[in-house]
């Protein structure tokens, strides 16, 4: 059954101002005051007053510091601060880029647990005879993106998400059939991965698509019926109920609407920040497994094969790794929202 993050983001906002909304205090050199900022975010703290390591623990996580150092190792990884953690007095006082270099380390994997498991639909777009754009150089479409999403699939189950893929291999499966396999698993995110393609070899950049408004004709689409019957089974609703059916059918259709455009929007800026590419925003389009999904859906275009250097940096695993971390990492904070 599809699941609503909208109900974890109002959580968040009263767990956010039961447990104080008052800025955490500012010393003269930049600085916040650690246990303040852990009481945030329900951390716990412990300072070893000999040897000066502070511990940093949340569920099975943990972070360790030393006093007068700016590097903190989290999950075995050493990680540099912009100041050194500092001890005034009674109090532990840690630069401002803490929480977001190292807090959120801490929290990331564990605000998924404390919610919902979503199931993520990830889509590598064409496959098999058909190869989608093809790169200046000869790079096809169909095998990058399929990288990508093997990548994404394993960035998103790091972040403890469900994933499942319409394709794994190099392999040819219709629009139909994709949108199908969204409904038959009940996912509650869809995510097709493309490449772009212009007749300008300047264009540039990451454009995420969300789906435009269906007019009455659109909403009544053979496909989008059919798998409108696929969720009805799932949910054990009998046919011969038109009017809870209809009823359904536009609870889900506003949610994916408003759904989708929230999604595309977090993707875009947060994918092009991360591959430091051109953001060219959220669009709106009645691209096929767009309009016929149920649930939220979106279209990533994660570069241009047509132009030279994003097509060399698309051959590039870094840079492939790099795309599918961005998303995964937009996908967690819209969930997080």
């Amino acid at each position: 059954m599809l699941r609503s993050p909208k109900y974890f983001s109002i959580i968040l906002l009263l767990s956010f101002l039961v447990s104080g909304c008052t800025a955490v205090q500012v010393s003269l050199e930049g600085k916040v005051l650690l246990e303040e900022l852990c009481a945030r975010h329900g951390i716990s703290v412990f300072r070893d007053p000999v040897t000066q390591v502070i511990t940093l623990r949340r569920g099975d996580v943990i972070a360790k510091a030393l006093v007068g150092s700016d590097v903190v190792i989290v999950k075995g990884k050493s990680i540099s601060v912009s100041a050194p953690v500092e001890e005034v007095g009674d109090v532990v006082t840690v630069p401002v880029d803490f929480e977001r270099r190292i807090i959120n380390l801490l929290i990331e994997k564990i605000e998924i647990a404390e919610r919902s498991i979503y199931a993520v639909l990830v889509d590598a777009g064409h496959g098999g005879k058909d190869p989608g754009t093809i790169g200046r150089s000869g790079t096809y479409e169909k095998d990058v993106v399929l990288d990508i999403c093997k990548r994404l699939n394993r960035a998103l189950k790091r972040k403890g998400f469900e994933v499942v893929m319409t394709r794994e291999r190099d392999k040819f499966i219709t629009l139909e059939r994709r949108t199908e396999i969204a409904s038959r698993v009940n996912v509650d995110l869809f995510v097709s991965v493309h490449a772009n393609s212009s007749p300008s070899r300047g264009a540039s950049g990451v454009e995420v698509y969300s789906f435009r408004l269906l007019d009455a004709k659109g909403r009544q689409e053979a496909q989008r019926q059919k798998n409108y019957r696929i969720l009805f089974e799932n949910l054990e609703m009998k046919p011969d109920s038109p009017e809870l059916a209809g009823v359904v059918v536009d609870m889900v259709y506003d949610y994916k609407r408003a759904e989708s455009k929230i999604l595309a929007s977090y993707i875009a800026g947060g994918l092009s920040t991360k591959v430091r590419a051109k953001n060219r925003g959220m669009k709106r389009s009645g691209f096929f497994v767009l309009r016929n999904t149920l649930a939220p859906a979106v279209l990533v275009e994660v570069g241009f094969l047509s132009n030279s250097r994003e097509e060399r940096l698309l051959k590039t695993s870094s840079y492939r790794q790099k795309i599918a971390d961005g998303i995964a990492e937009s996908v967690l904070r819209y969930v997080n929202r």
